[in-house]
């Protein structure tokens, strides 16, 4: 597999609750839609989009980068980062790509330059290697390479061919004549095809109280959660990203949990049945029961002596939208 498709950023800490009050994210200087292009020393030629943004309400900082075949612009390869940054200004991230791949990596940024420390695992073995990224004056172009380039298989690379990128008036993933996103790949798992939309819970005199998104990402190869918690000015008082991925080994599912505060896996679901799931957090189960297409029932479960016991109290979830 070529390096430059794999993976960048993200580190560990702790966390899967946030604070919204305590820290303010800072745009990446590489902030916004780019394609790019690289060409292997054989002549063949790579080519695809890099998207970066931070979520600012929740302080994380993304960063996305999708490959995609230069004849059908279909997508190949995908992988994306979620970045924490630190009061140095070194970000730290965690990252996923579509073919398994997970990891932590570090970011140092200085005069537009970015170098990014990466280290990761899946199902085969270990990758590791060194981001080298060069912004422009203008911040229109940027450069990139990989030194120290160890994949999976062994492999190893000094340098790889360079990889050039221009800013672009467009987001490639939400414009279908330049990428068709929405690939034929079957969903993450079939159950939880019932979730996939946005909803929303609310308070007695209406206003939102809860709003929880569920997506598809990575080629549908993970399941990210954005939940947000508001108060009664509809502000956003707290909130979260859960990503839900395939086990490394075995046929479970893991879930990692994203906040202002850090990161690191809390989890994962138990299907319990056709309309009930459990999502594992920590010491507790959230319970969430379709009760038709637009509503889902919660509850919470603690652990008690090896058993999932009911706590009082639960809500209902509506559906807003239904994602495709």
């Amino acid at each position: 597999m070529k390096a430059h498709f794999l993976h960048f950023l993200l580190p560990c800490l702790l966390a899967s609750h946030i604070s919204l009050a305590q820290k303010s994210a800072t745009d990446s200087p590489f902030k916004g839609a780019w394609a790019w292009q690289s060409t292997a020393p054989d002549g063949s030629v790579s080519e695809g989009y890099r998207l970066y943004w931070t979520s600012k309400h929740l302080g994380i900082q993304r960063v996305v980068h999708l490959e995609v075949d230069p004849q059908t612009r279909r997508p190949l390869t995908q992988w994306s980062a979620f970045g924490l940054q630190g009061a140095s200004g070194i970000t730290r991230a965690l990252w996923f790509d579509s073919s398994g791949k997970m990891g932590q990596s570090t970011d140092v940024l200085r005069d537009h330059k970015s170098v990014v420390t990466f280290t990761g695992m899946s199902g085969d073995g270990l990758v590791s290697g060194i981001f080298h990224a060069s912004l422009d004056e203008d911040k229109s172009k940027f450069t990139e390479h990989i030194e120290m380039w160890v994949g999976t298989d062994g492999q190893f690379i000094r340098k790889t061919p360079e990889l050039k990128a221009a800013l672009i008036p467009f987001n490639p993933l939400q414009n279908k004549e330049h990428v068709h996103f929405q690939t034929s790949l079957p969903i993450l798992d079939d159950r939880f095809s019932g979730l996939m939309g946005t909803w929303r819970s609310f308070k007695a005199n209406g206003k939102v109280k809860r709003e929880i998104r569920f997506r598809s990402s990575l080629l549908n190869t993970a399941m990210i959660e954005r939940w947000t918690w508001f108060n009664d000015m509809e502000e956003v008082t707290t909130g979260g990203l859960n990503v839900t991925r395939k086990d490394l080994q075995g046929d479970g599912f893991s879930m990692w949990s994203i906040g202002r505060d850090g990161f690191s896996m809390t989890g994962g679901w138990d299907f319990i049945d056709d309309q009930t799931l459990g999502q594992r957090q920590g010491d507790g189960r959230i319970i969430r029961r379709m009760i038709d297409a637009d509503t889902i029932k919660i509850h919470r479960q603690r652990k008690i002596n090896g058993s999932y016991v009911d706590r009082k109290g639960g809500y209902t979830l509506k559906r807003v939208t239904k994602d495709d």
